[in-house]
């Protein structure tokens, strides 16, 4: 019981200085602290809500790089780029030079988010209760510490009890949320344009809002497992489901909600991280203070790009996919060789539909020298620190100075253009150049629209024809 008293106490104490929170969470589960310093910022988007930033400032360090704006994906929230010293993207870029800007979504993190129930942050009340009953004290401090923890976010930033923020859509994320981020950072660092690195379905909505919006004050574009379509939804479908079915229950309470909690835990481990490289440290700070669970409205479109394979608006208005051509700005889309939500075939899609020539799509494995990363640790692990890390921070360094790519023809008379595009060599890390040559464009109707393509299985007959005809900055390793 002694032991019980001590935790309850450090653990209230914690509720008041959630840094401290941050720190003892860390040394429970071993590894490095998060010491990056950061500024939070809260701003109102037009329909009302508020949206968290935090700025990681480059230290001083005198440059003209555009400001960089950092976006999680489904289900996490702004915590997610900084769960540690080693795995922090945040301050490997600040470190490189960049002002960081780190946005968590409306409903994550800090922003504006319901928190009527209590099941919203902290659904380990009853898994606490088991571990009194059975004297485990080990996970009672990790639960109840991590419960503690998002009280005390909410109860100094956004928490609201009014309905209006029950749901939202992916929408409202495209509408809204990305404007909003970026036209603050534009106006608290006077630049014109800003760097986007978005993670999963934080690159889809600056995708989408590019292919609504056709926004031309954006540097450039690095995209980590993100998609305007999906080609094999099946494989997702249940664990969209159970977040669903996850978020309803938060919305009723009780102690369902922690089956359905433990149930998507279980099954985002399974599908979002190559087993071979989940880290037990990662996994425990991202489930304690870098998730948030989406609202239904948002899971609903979840579900249709499951069933379509297209990423459209929730009342089918708009085809974010079939825009793709609009999306004229740099882009460097990546994602793990074993990424479960990203299959090859939508990383072609991009390549091949994007309205900018200066599209380089990057499978993450052994083709390129790299570990065939999953969907999570792609970014949230020791490797990709090493070796993901430095491919996305040379892109950005060979983006710093503006330039307008080409984009590609949508008339009925071909042409000619000299196209400037990023070579990657290795991992591209370690060399880089620009390159010119001259192509045919391509000879379409607008709108330009191409399926996404039957690649072939590994091991069976040779590599896409096409693709070898492309650049380096237009393939996808390895088909």
């Amino acid at each position: 019981m002694m032991k019980l008293f001590s935790i309850l106490i450090i653990s209230f104490g914690l509720v008041f200085n959630p840094l401290s929170a941050h720190a003892f969470i860390f040394d429970f589960l071993g590894g490095d602290q998060n010491d990056t310093k950061s500024e939070p910022h809260y701003v109102a988007t037009p329909d009302g809500w508020k949206i968290a930033i935090e700025h990681v400032s480059s230290r001083g360090i005198a440059n003209d790089n555009p400001p960089v704006i950092l976006c999680h994906g489904l289900g996490y929230n702004g915590d997610f780029w900084m769960l540690s010293r080693e795995m922090n993207l945040a301050q490997y870029l600040a470190d490189r030079g960049y002002d960081v800007w780190i946005m968590s979504l409306r409903g994550a993190g800090k922003s504006t988010k319901w928190v009527y129930k209590i099941a919203e942050m902290g659904m380990e009340t009853p898994a606490i209760l088991d571990n009194i009953d059975n004297e485990d004290y080990t996970s009672l401090a990790i639960r109840g510490v991590g419960m503690l923890f998002k009280l005390s976010q909410a109860k100094m930033t956004n928490a609201s009890i009014n309905p209006k923020f029950i749901n939202w859509t992916f929408d409202d994320y495209v509408n809204y949320d990305v404007p909003t981020a970026i036209e603050f950072v534009k106006q608290k660092t006077g630049s014109p344009d800003i760097f986007w690195v978005g993670h999963s379905m934080g690159g889809n909505i600056l995708l989408a809002h590019l292919a609504k919006y056709q926004r031309r004050d954006i540097r450039g574009v690095v995209t980590i497992g993100s998609q305007l379509t999906m080609a094999d939804g099946h494989v997702v479908n249940e664990y969209i489901n159970t977040l669903q079915w996850l978020r309803l229950l938060e919305l009723q309470g009780g102690v369902e909600a922690e089956k359905a909690k433990r149930m998507a835990q279980e099954q985002g481990r399974a599908l979002l991280f190559n087993q071979g490289n989940m880290e037990r440290d990662v996994i425990g700070r991202l489930e304690i203070s870098g998730t948030d669970t989406p609202a239904v409205g948002v899971l609903g479109q979840y579900l249709e790009l499951v069933g379509s394979g297209e990423f459209k608006t929730a009342d089918n208005s708009y085809n974010y996919a079939r825009s793709a051509q609009n999306i004229k700005v740099p882009l460097l889309a990546c994602a793990g060789q074993r990424d479960a939500f990203v299959n090859p075939k939508d990383l072609l899609f991009l390549r091949d539909n994007v309205g900018s020539t200066d599209c380089q799509a990057v499978l993450l494995g052994p083709s390129v020298g790299m570990y065939p990363y999953g969907h999570n640790d792609s970014l949230i692990s020791r490797r990709a620190a090493r070796e993901v890390y430095p491919m996305i921070g040379k892109w950005l360094d060979d983006h710093r100075e503006y330039y307008s790519p080409p984009v590609k023809n949508t008339q009925m008379q071909p042409q000619s253009a000299t196209r400037k595009v990023y070579m990657q060599h290795g991992y591209g890390v370690t060399s880089t150049k620009y390159s010119t040559f001259t192509s045919p464009k391509s000879t379409v109707s607008t709108p330009q629209y191409v399926p996404p393509p039957q690649t072939h299985q590994q091991g069976q007959g040779s590599q896409n024809q096409n693709n070898d005809d492309l650049p380096k900055a237009k393939r996808v390793y390895p088909f």
